[in-house]
């Protein structure tokens, strides 16, 4: 949505609607895809309210705004905010990190992960500039 606004100029609420209530319409999906019913399998981000509109939220989103990303309908990440909230279920299975100091819990083999590039790379890892490390105990 940013990319979008940015280059072309575009209302940010009209390519909000193209990429959220209206793609099922423009990708002709007549399933019931593109739809959040109860039970439905979904990717969904959730950002703390700014007072924005959602379409004005995304267009000026950074990824340290984001506290919760599910993709196809399961918890992937989870910032300390949020993940403290979770049941004991859906909390199973997510392991923890640090990113620049913050902890962040991911539903990934982030311990295996990170050997593996510690062992290529080097301790001092960083990703998209910030420095990422095993989490000490929760």
């Amino acid at each position: 949505i940013r990319f979008v606004h940015a280059r072309t100029g575009l209302d940010a609420s009209i390519i909000y609607g193209m990429v959220t209530s209206q793609a099922a319409n423009i990708l002709r999906l007549r399933q019931g895809e593109g739809r959040l019913w109860p039970g439905s399998v979904a990717d969904l981000l959730a950002v703390r309210d700014q007072g924005l509109t959602p379409a004005e939220t995304l267009v000026h989103l950074t990824l340290d705004q984001i506290e919760l990303v599910i993709v196809a309908g399961q918890i992937r990440l989870a910032k300390p905010s949020l993940y403290e909230r979770l049941p004991p279920a859906l909390r199973n299975g997510m392991q923890r990190l640090e990113v620049e100091g913050q902890p962040v819990w991911l539903r990934a083999p982030v311990s295996e992960l990170l050997a593996r590039a510690e062992a290529v790379l080097g301790s001092n890892l960083r990703v998209g500039g910030k420095r990422v490390r095993r989490a000490s105990a929760a």
